[in-house]
């Protein structure tokens, strides 16, 4: 038989157990985000971007060509469809020549007025949203694109407009120098018809200076101080 334990003794073994102390509790909470450790300055240093090819630049560009083009035709049905149609209502039925003029100076009016909307929009789109957090338009987005100053930040206002601008104003420049080389020649001559080719290849080699530069620069890059 195995020997049993009276009340007093198992009484006696328990209060020799020395009592348990309370688990510490955690004060300290988890750090936020915005707590988190940052990159040391060295670390910064070492980390790289790589410069876009001109191929992902391309579909970044045509992704937003088309976007922009989709709200250039559905503003040009808003502020000409009503003009158009009452030209048409004018040529086709006894309107009188005051009637069909006042059509044709609506329709003018109008097709002024969606282009200076479609200007002033797209400035404000690439302007705002280069120089944005994000530093890319939505098709710089969906190609995981994004624009920096040559020090990798982000870019000013200022920057943006430089480089939107510069598009413009070189293409105009590069027009106008061989539209004056080729005055003389005409534009129906051999001559002028190759100064008008010429003149197409030099605007194409301002994008295609991608090819050449060490960081992959097109010439508006390159006056805006800016890389992508």
């Amino acid at each position: 038989t195995e020997p049993s334990l009276g009340r007093s003794q198992v009484a006696h073994i328990f209060a020799t157990v020395p009592p348990l102390e309370p688990l510490p509790r955690l004060t300290e909470t988890a750090p936020r985000l915005s707590e988190a450790p940052r990159l040391s300055a060295a670390a910064q240093e070492q980390v790289q971007f790589v410069p876009a090819n001109f191929w992902w630049r391309l579909l970044a560009s045509i992704i937003d060509s088309l976007l922009l083009s989709v709200v250039a035709v559905v503003l040009l049905f808003v502020f000409g469809g009503s003009s158009l149609l009452t030209l048409i209502a004018a040529a086709d039925g006894d309107s009188s020549t005051t009637q069909l003029g006042s059509a044709i100076v609506g329709l003018a009016g109008a097709y002024l007025l969606w282009l200076l909307i479609i200007t002033i929009g797209s400035w404000l789109y690439y302007t705002i949203l280069e120089s944005s957090e994000r530093q890319g338009t939505l098709g710089k987005m969906a190609c995981s694109l994004f624009i920096s100053n040559l020090d990798g930040e982000r870019i000013t206002f200022g920057q943006a407009n430089g480089r939107f601008w510069s598009k413009i104003g070189v293409s105009i420049a590069i027009a106008i120098v061989f539209g004056i080389i080729g005055l003389p020649f005409g534009r129906e001559s051999a001559i002028g018809s190759l100064l008008n080719f010429a003149s197409s290849l030099a605007v194409l080699y301002t994008y295609a200076m991608v090819f050449f530069t060490p960081r992959k620069q097109t010439l508006y890059d390159q006056i805006s101080g800016t890389l992508v």
